[in-house]
């Protein structure tokens, strides 16, 4: 009898386990206990049968593996949550950010969170879940500020506010987009609704991802880019994601001082840094990644585009980095065009070479050739 009692309990134990509801609450824990990690995640097949004493989705580290069917069923929990939520008077619109704030408890917020999370992990174009993580991150912006929040079109430093919450969830939101964006997910990595909100998240609180010096630029515009390029990657023809790195690159390079500007003077009164961020190793690692896929037109218009952006930096700037490497020329200008070869003939070199070793036929090697050769590529 005792025997009858403990395997009906155990079978009850893992139905529970496996409710929609047990479903959300764990994979919504697993996201918010790794908020600052970029993970890398995988949907598995419904068929794929997990052990019954498991959780309902595989993990190993920043690793995990969610069947299909897993995940759906926390969809459908997390947008029941989620629209529930929205429909407390105090997310209604004419609402402050203040009121917002004051009213929202932190349970609340953190279901909110946690509900926006698995919806744009299974609907990456869920519009409504990015408007509210922009709202979340503007409330509390609100909530840390020293004075009331100005107007809009007014300047707000990152002195008004708590510098340590704010980078902390600014960080931990570019590091939950990087995880949906670089992973082996079904349509993610082409997902315009994202890039948009990853691009609103930079130019918002950049002074909480980018230094006031070029360095700081250039080296958060290379993870950036890697970013771009891992997730081109998974889709051919991925505009949107090349899209956003021009975006970024003439966010970077702005003259003009916002919100949060890198060249805007800060407290200790430093001079503003002006200059191109694009680096000619930002050329040649696009390139690397066009010759890896020839065939993706996408690919040879963004490398287009930076050679012709390249072309407008000064001469001055342009220095012995555009020379062969192992080639010196003894008595020649740093920036003497007459003694090296552009960048833009470089590249044109290396790319005829591909085609030439391997005889290569494909069409969009040939219009990057043509376009570059008559100076009329990167549209």
């Amino acid at each position: 009898m005792s025997t009858t009692t403990d395997l009906s309990a155990s079978r009850n134990n893992v139905v529970r386990k496996d409710t929609p509801e047990a479903i959300y609450q764990a994979l919504g824990h697993y996201l918010q206990k790794n908020g600052s990690a970029v993970l890398s995640i995988e949907i598995l097949p419904s068929s794929h049968e997990l052990p019954a004493d498991s959780p309902p989705f595989l993990q190993d580290g920043i690793a995990v593996g969610i069947p299909k069917r897993a995940l759906r069923a926390a969809y459908f929990v997390a947008r029941r949550q989620f629209v529930s939520a929205l429909q407390y008077p105090i997310f209604s619109e004419g609402v402050s950010l203040e009121e917002q704030h004051s009213g929202c408890r932190a349970s609340e917020e953190e279901d909110l969170n946690t509900a926006s999370k698995i919806l744009l992990l299974h609907t990456p174009e869920h519009v409504t879940a990015c408007n509210y993580r922009k709202r979340r991150l503007q409330r509390l912006f609100t909530s840390c500020s020293t004075v009331r929040r100005p107007a809009r079109g007014v300047k707000i430093t990152p002195s008004l506010v708590a510098p340590l919450t704010i980078s902390l969830v600014v960080q931990h939101e570019l590091a939950f987009l990087t995880s949906i964006l670089t992973s082996p997910l079904p349509v993610h990595a082409k997902s315009p609704t994202l890039f948009y909100h990853r691009l609103w998240l930079i130019r918002e609180y950049l002074a909480y991802f980018v230094g006031p010096s070029h360095a700081s630029k250039l080296n958060f515009y290379f993870a950036e880019l890697r970013v771009v390029l891992q997730a081109a990657a998974r889709h051919k023809g991925n505009y949107h994601t090349f899209l956003y790195g021009r975006k970024l690159l003439e966010l970077l390079e702005s003259k003009e001082t916002d919100s949060t500007s890198f060249l805007q003077v800060n407290e200790a009164g430093m001079e503003k840094q002006e200059g191109s961020t694009l680096d000619v190793g930002i050329i040649w690692e696009v390139h690397a990644w066009c010759l890896a896929h020839p065939r993706d037109i996408s690919g040879w218009t963004f490398l287009a585009y930076l050679l012709e952006r390249y072309a407008q930096v000064e001469p001055s700037v342009r220095t012995m980095d555009e020379r062969p490497l192992g080639e010196t020329h003894v008595g020649s200008a740093v920036g003497d065009e007459s003694h090296a070869p552009t960048v833009r003939r470089q590249v044109l070199q290396k790319t005829r070479a591909f085609v030439r070793d391997l005889m290569w036929a494909g069409k969009t090697v040939e219009w990057f050739l043509r376009a570059m050769e008559v100076g009329q590529g990167g549209g």
